[in-house]
């Protein structure tokens, strides 16, 4: 990704999101780890695109090494994650309304229950239970 307006823009848009998503749960106070968080990501991003541009690297001895962009960009993208599980942003539950099963939960007139399916599979000799 190259940095140009764009991608400021992007960028930008992230950083609303994040904060919009903070301000929604009350955690307005942990502003400043989401900033870290989306800077992290916007970091090892970069670093990626430049090690991408030339991978590797031959030394004066001959030999070749990776470009070291790529463990700056993991330990920035590992970073990230770690912000994110801290923030709550990871294994967000889907709220009953924005459930794409609900409709289909609905014209259910019981629960179905997934013993009674096993039971009767196994008594009418389907598969193993």
């Amino acid at each position: 990704m190259a940095v140009d307006a764009d991608s400021e823009a992007l960028w930008g848009a992230v950083h609303e999101a994040v904060r919009d998503l903070l301000a929604a749960d009350g955690m307005s106070h942990l502003e400043q780890l989401g900033i870290e968080y989306v800077e992290a990501l916007r970091s090892g991003a970069r670093l990626r695109e430049l090690a991408d541009e030339h991978p590797f690297s031959t030394l004066k001895s001959g030999r070749v090494v990776i470009h070291p962009g790529y463990e700056a960009a993991d330990r920035d993208l590992r970073r990230g994650a770690q912000l994110a599980k801290i923030l709550g942003l990871v294994g967000r539950r889907i709220s009953a309304a924005d459930d794409p099963f609900a409709d289909i939960d609905a014209h259910e007139a019981t629960p179905v229950s997934l013993a009674d399916r096993r039971k009767a599979r196994s008594k009418r000799g389907d598969g193993a239970a």
